[in-house]
């Protein structure tokens, strides 16, 4: 169950990293210089490293290398994409709508696995703080984005 909660979360965080990236890869219009580098640069580099922190951290937590597996992690990070429009060929209103709803359910995925983690009483004190810390940047990111969105 732990590994399982490890995996999805990991794969999650993999999905969002990507698509984020591709924002800000396709970012334009008169906000392109704050879209691309200050917004989705900045959360794409912040999200990439989340990644390698946590496969290393899960690998610690669960004994098991499988979190480390690109197979696993890229079918479950394609998985989630599929949920999401891509961000090619939108408008830059439209990216950033679809890149604040998916940190929105990024948010609700890591208090799932904090929740997962401390029913198996498989929360180290430092995956405690990883996801505390990490909880407290995409909190962070989805405020930016939400005002972004805003009028």
């Amino acid at each position: 169950m732990v590994t399982e909660t490890l995996l999805a979360y990991i794969g999650c965080t993999k999905a969002l990293s990507m698509w984020i990236h591709a924002a800000h890869h396709v970012s334009k219009g008169p906000g392109f210089s704050s879209d691309h580098e200050l917004l989705y640069g900045k959360i794409y580099e912040a999200v990439s490293e989340d990644v390698d922190g946590l496969i290393e951290k899960s690998i610690m937590i669960c004994g098991s290398e499988r979190c480390a597996c690109p197979i696993e992690i890229s079918t479950i990070a394609c998985q989630i994409l599929k949920k999401y429009e891509t961000p090619v060929e939108k408008s830059s209103d439209d990216i950033a709508l679809i890149a604040r709803d998916f940190m929105g359910e990024h948010i609700q995925n890591l208090t799932h696995l904090f929740s997962i983690l401390q029913e198996n009483e498989a929360l180290s004190l430092g995956m405690d703080d990883y996801l505390a810390a990490s909880a407290n940047d995409y909190e962070k990111y989805y405020y930016f984005l939400n005002q972004r969105c805003k009028e």
